[in-house]
């Protein structure tokens, strides 16, 4: 009999139960007369005759219950009568079960909403048509392991042509799109993608239809649903509206699903590839279409069925190698990976997530050992009606199932609280989390979700019941009966058993404060990093020249610089200036150098520099000091001599002591003189090791858009207005986009590192307090089975001191045990946090110094409380304990 058979069996029992136990009771009753009929027949009188009957089927009862107990109606009224029991025990000790039901809820709520990011994250299945077989493939330096680089044209059609192990290619390459009719003007990032992009994925479109290859060179858009509604307020009739984007007009064809965010989470319209055509070979742009140095793509592909991810590797490197022999000037040095798109798209944050996984997994085996604290503590107090009970009769089963049915109790309350503090906990998360998170819009509490919370509720009430089975099943119902029943409660082994769950939560915080204290730590110096220049008051944006009307290096030049004029005419303005980039992690390109005559104090083979074209007067208003030489002045126009500006990594790695001014530097196709040395500051990201950059006169590397910094006297924010008006002064379209201050884009840069730190700071605290709990009610415990033993004490004249010592003493140890413990566990797996530090080792021994100490402190409070109690003894009162 299938084990859903049995169940439905026993549900059929218990509703027809009343039908059952007449019907039941007719035919056994049908039987005895019947037998009883027969040895009438025999010639023995009737009573005799249905005595004799009732002796032989061993009377009614026994029949009935032998039947109950084929039918399983006995295991479930067992059952029912164990619940009932479990809940006016519950009842019985309010606050008893407010803690425990607290303890469960906190822990398994945590559990469920963590895992819920995490499964949404990390592990739900990418929305599009068989996931597995989609990946990203990449060119990297061979020379350097690990840095992955975008694609070119000319490399893609390559690598589309010759190829035997995708079904699909797609190229990609994102930009900021300035939409004058979406509310805030702040525009929204784009995709231009090419034919093959969305067939790759297999997503059908919410409305109209995608991009197909005669749309190639047609401006077309394809709208995100969210884009959508803010646009057009769920109008369904968009197909073939036109939509302005920065100096063009765009067809839209089509709407895509809520959940299709690809290939990147903030990508609100996927464009055709007309804007390249049109704009490539433009003064600053370059020749995106031939040039195969030009690498600004990414490029997705699917498997081929019974393709494997390493057949593909294989034969991408050996692709490469070929095209590296056929065009060595741009593709030499060059190799190909393949990375699993879903690998691409969580990129680091997989690790984080599962670190905090892994961390409130802590938390909720503190619970457990907690409660199993709890629950064994209750069941020695118990004991004397557990021994009555198996005195009685009652067997190991019943009493393990009665139990673990109060466990159950518990367990399930709390299981449906934790779940109510998970769904509550998702939406905070959801609120409070970096939205640069990837696939953030799909965590939800769903079917997977709620199986865990599931698994969690009865794995965690089997878990802590366990102990007090173990504990009411331990003693001999002769020993718990004796009189006073003192000593046996305490038996050794069981309070063994209570100081190694005591040991294990003061460890497993041990761990958890130890990440949380590394966390902080890494994020507090990166949040006091010197960006190399004063962020206050300075306002930052971005601008971009129309090709249309600005196509030409003059016209661009003369664009900028007018802007520039007006801004800084503005009152309260104290510089402007403008660059290609912007610290902390607004970077365009960058590109190889050479200093004739000169070896590196490291040999390096192609060193790259960060390629800055900047306008005069942007050291002084970003503030970058200047450490020798010049600014860039309005003399270093296009066609006066090639000059360029180091920062201070270069000047140190190539010249040491000797003076870089007057030196050449060969750099984007130009010999250059080198005229200043400017600080170090950064453009791949705040706490990103020092790089090289090379700046180089504006006019003399143009490039149709520009990020500004302009340094004010007062709060920046409340000059955007006039900026605004200075701009359309100079061109009535054009107007700054992404408007904001350098102290908000520093700050942006440490959003993860915040959230997860101070994620994990909260669990951390939470442990501790849990942890200290755990310590207090130990020691509370032994203080009151000690209360004899302390009086006598005293009696024999013990100081309060004394007694002080003796029960701190024993919290002490315990709390040493277990943060020795979790000190070394912590030493192997605070390792793998090493990726998420910054100027923090994960061996760090200020924090291996301080956290137990705060562990010690703590734990030496909670064992203060009951200490008092046990001074406060009264020794005549002790002595007639029991």
């Amino acid at each position: 009999m299938t084990i859903w058979s049995r169940i439905r069996l026993w549900l059929r029992a218990v509703v027809g139960r009343s039908r059952m136990e007449r019907d039941m009771d007719a035919e056994l009753r049908f039987h005895i007369e019947a037998f009883a009929e027969d040895l009438v027949r025999s010639g023995m009188p009737r009573e005799v005759a249905l005595r004799r009957a009732r002796l032989e089927f061993g009377g009614i009862e026994r029949a009935k219950e032998e039947c109950r107990d084929a039918r399983g109606v006995n295991l479930i009224e067992n059952l029912m009568q164990d619940l009932r029991f479990g809940l006016r025990m519950v009842r019985k000790s309010p606050g008893f079960t407010t803690v425990v039901i607290l303890t469960l809820a906190l822990g398994i709520g945590a559990n469920t909403a963590i895992f819920s990011v995490v499964y949404a994250i990390v592990f739900r299945p990418l929305p599009c048509e068989d996931p597995s077989r989609l990946v990203t493939v990449w060119t990297e330096w061979l020379e350097k392991s690990g840095s992955r680089s975008r694609v070119s044209l000319p490399d893609f059609q390559d690598w589309e042509d010759q190829n035997s192990v995708f079904e699909e290619l797609a190229a990609y390459g994102t930009n900021r799109y300035d939409i004058p009719d979406l509310e805030g003007g702040e525009g929204v990032r784009g995709a231009m993608v090419t034919p093959g992009f969305f067939p790759l994925f297999g997503v059908k479109p919410f409305l109209g239809r995608v991009l197909v290859p005669a749309d190639d060179r047609e401006r077309v858009a394809v709208l995100s649903y969210r884009l959508w509604q803010n646009l057009y307020h769920d109008d369904r009739n968009v197909s073939g509206r036109s939509l302005r984007l920065g100096e063009h007009d765009y067809a839209v064809i089509g709407v895509m699903p809520p959940s299709f965010r690809l290939p990147i989470p903030d990508v609100e319209i996927w464009l055709s590839f007309a804007d390249i055509y049109g704009s490539s070979g433009a003064a600053g742009v370059g020749n995106w279409l031939t040039d195969r140095g030009l690498r600004g793509y990414g490029v997705l592909a699917r498997l081929k069925p019974g393709v494997s991810l390493a057949q593909a590797q294989s034969q991408m490197r050996a692709l490469e190698r070929r095209l590296a022999e056929s065009y060595p000037k741009d593709d030499k040095g060059l190799g190909a990976v393949v990375v699993p798109l879903q690998t691409q798209i969580t990129g680091d944050v997989d690790r984080a997530l599962l670190l905090l996984m892994g961390a409130v997994t802590f938390v909720l085996l503190i619970a457990c050992a907690n409660v199993a604290n709890l629950m064994l503590t209750r069941a020695t107090a118990r004991d004397r009606e557990t021994a009555i009970r198996r005195a009685l009769g009652a067997g190991s089963n019943r009493l393990a199932r009665q139990i673990l049915a109060e466990s159950a109790l518990f367990g399930v309350v709390g299981g449906g609280i934790g779940l109510a503090i998970a769904i509550w906990g998702v939406n905070l998360f959801l609120r409070l989390s970096p939205h640069d998170i990837p696939r953030l819009k799909e965590v939800r509490v769903d079917g997977p979700v709620l199986l865990f919370a599931l698994v969690a509720t009865l794995g965690t009430s089997l878990l802590f019941g366990l102990a007090a089975v173990f504990r009411a099943l331990g003693p001999h119902p002769s020993d718990a009966l004796r009189e006073g029943g003192r000593g046996v409660g305490d038996h050794a082994r069981w309070s063994r058993m209570r100081n190694t769950l005591a040991v294990s939560e003061i460890a497993f915080a041990t761990v958890l404060a130890m990440g949380a204290a590394l966390m902080l730590n890494s994020f507090i110096r990166l949040a006091t990093l010197n960006p190399g220049f004063p962020a206050d008051h300075l306002l930052t944006f971005d601008i971009i020249a129309a090709l249309s009307r600005y196509r030409e290096p003059p016209k661009q030049s003369d664009f900028f610089n007018q802007i520039l004029e007006r801004i800084r005419a503005l009152p309260g303005v104290k510089a402007a200036g403008a660059c290609t980039s912007m610290p902390p992690d607004i970077s365009q390109e960058s590109d190889t150098f050479r200093i004739g005559g000169l070896t590196p104090t490291e040999p390096e083979r192609s060193p790259e520099a960060w390629y800055l074209p900047a306008t005069p007067g942007f050291f002084t208003a970003l503030g970058l000091p200047l450490i020798r030489g010049r600014e860039f002045t309005d003399a270093d126009k296009a066609d006066a001599p090639a000059v360029a500006i180091i920062n201070l990594e270069i000047a140190k790695r190539y010249f040491g002591q000797s003076d870089p001014l007057g030196q050449k530097i060969d750099f984007r196709g130009a010999q250059r003189l080198i005229v200043g040395v400017v600080g170090n500051t950064t453009y791949d990201g705040l706490g990103a090791p020092p790089d090289f950059q090379i700046y180089v006169p504006y006019a003399q590397g143009t490039f149709p858009g520009l990020h500004f910094a302009v340094r004010m006297a007062n709060d920046p924010l409340s000059q955007v207005g006039a900026v605004r008006t200075a701009v359309r002064s100079v061109d009535n379209e054009a107007r700054p986009t992404r408007i904001s201050t350098v102290e908000q884009l520093l700050s942006n840069c440490i959003v993860q590192p915040r959230f997860y730190a101070w994620i994990l700071a909260v669990f951390g605290l939470v442990a501790l307090v849990l942890s200290s709990v755990g310590i207090y009610g130990v020691i509370s415990y032994s203080v009151s089975l000690r209360t004899h033993e302390i009086g006598v004490r005293m009696a024999l004249g013990a100081k309060r001191g004394d007694v002080l010592s003796l029960i701190m003493g024993k919290g002490l140890q315990l709390t040493l045990r277990g943060v020795a413990v979790g000190v070394a566990v912590a030493l192997l797996l605070t390792r793998f946090l090493e990726t998420l530090l910054y100027g923090v080792r994960p061996t760090d021994p200020f924090t291996f110094v301080a956290v137990p100490l705060l562990l010690a402190g703590t734990a030496l409070l909670a064992s203060y409380i009951p200490a008092r109690r046990a001074m406060k003894v009264d020794p005549m009162v002790a002595l007639k304990y029991e």
